[in-house]
């Protein structure tokens, strides 16, 4: 049997009549810290061995929720508790409360509104392309689980101990094209997995069923195939169709679903993904700077990158040209959120 004030303590024994200190209370390690009354008033005997047993004791910690009064300070004591709109607080030895959160933050931008826009490459007509070439690193993460790769235009899941969770990346900019008529583009936070999604089949002829069992997957999901020798149609920019719990179909960026071309290897896989409901699409306009935003979700693992990419949907494609640009990524959850 356990109570609860800030931490948990055994309750060992029970002596005598219900008056004055009736019941002796020991830490999981059976050091007696303490006695409580009745009217439930605790005597500390060791306030220092009376909180060991929240690091030790296997099992869940109950914390007391929106305690009245609040805990107030121990001297050489920490005390957690619990605030019902989500917040977990410390109260530390001199009484001074804290919040106690694991969440971290990184962001990476790009701004020439004065000296003039960022000209990126040509990219291939419907397909995901990086948007590289940022100049700044917006904010690092004092965690250490995230970094803003300037060059490569991504930010970076390190290897951390507490790296893989539930991520939110946001990201909004402003450009336009030149030299053109209007383009259609569309836009969205890719990951790139640090290890590809491996691929079980991939029908021929006629069109495409992609299998992979349980892939979670869902309809508009983006994605970039790679590295298939044999049915090598499945290779290039994809957003799904016709998902089912363990099969896809794959329409590319203009709407046309794949067709076979031979017999599945399995040496590729999915190198790049998206979020279902979050791709953008907008009109950039000849010499008119337009702006966009955008948001997305989703687990993370150590080594994967979150990369802000586009893709020009009709002919002929022309770069972006970029006057401000910036990508963030806030680390929310772990990794079962």
């Amino acid at each position: 049997m356990t109570i609860s004030t800030y931490s948990t303590f055994e309750i060992a024994t029970k002596t005598g009549s219900f008056s004055g200190w009736n019941v002796t209370v020991k830490n999981a390690f059976g050091d007696v810290v303490g006695f409580l009354s009745r009217d439930q008033e605790f005597q500390v005997v060791d306030a220092a061995k009376a909180f060991i047993d929240a690091y030790v004791v296997p099992s869940a910690l109950p914390l007391a929720e929106d305690p009245d009064p609040e805990p107030s300070g121990v001297p050489g004591v920490v005390r957690l508790w619990f605030r019902s709109n989500g917040v977990t607080m410390v109260t530390d030895g001199a009484g001074a409360e804290h919040e106690l959160h694991v969440d971290s933050f990184a962001g990476i931008g790009v701004s020439r509104v004065i000296s003039g826009p960022v000209v990126l490459s040509t990219p291939v007509l419907q397909e995901w392309t990086d948007i590289s070439g940022f100049d700044h690193i917006v904010v690092e993460d004092p965690y250490g689980r995230i970094s803003g790769d300037v060059a490569g235009g991504c930010l970076v899941v390190n290897a951390h101990p507490q790296a893989e969770g539930l991520y939110e990346a946001n990201w909004r900019g402003s450009w336009q094209v030149s030299g053109g008529a209007d383009k259609d583009v569309i836009l969205d936070v890719m990951v790139v997995l640090a290890t590809p999604l491996v691929l079980e089949d991939a029908s021929n002829p006629g069109t495409v069923v992609v299998t992979r069992t349980a892939h979670g997957f869902h309809e508009e999901t983006a994605m970039v195939i790679a590295g298939e020798t044999g049915n090598t149609a499945i290779n290039g920019s994809w957003v799904l169709a016709n998902v089912t719990t363990n099969t896809f179909e794959l329409r590319d960026l203009g709407g046309t679903l794949a067709t076979g071309t031979g017999s599945f290897v399995g040496d590729g896989g999915i190198t790049k993904i998206g979020r279902a409901g979050t791709t953008v699409r907008t009109v950039v306009r000849d010499g008119t700077p337009a702006s966009a935003s955008g948001r997305a979700s989703g687990l993370l693992g150590s080594g994967d990158k979150a990369c802000l990419e586009y893709a020009v949907l009709n002919n002929p494609p022309r770069p972006l040209e970029l006057f401000s640009l910036s990508i963030d990524l806030l680390r929310i959850g772990g990794p079962t959120s």
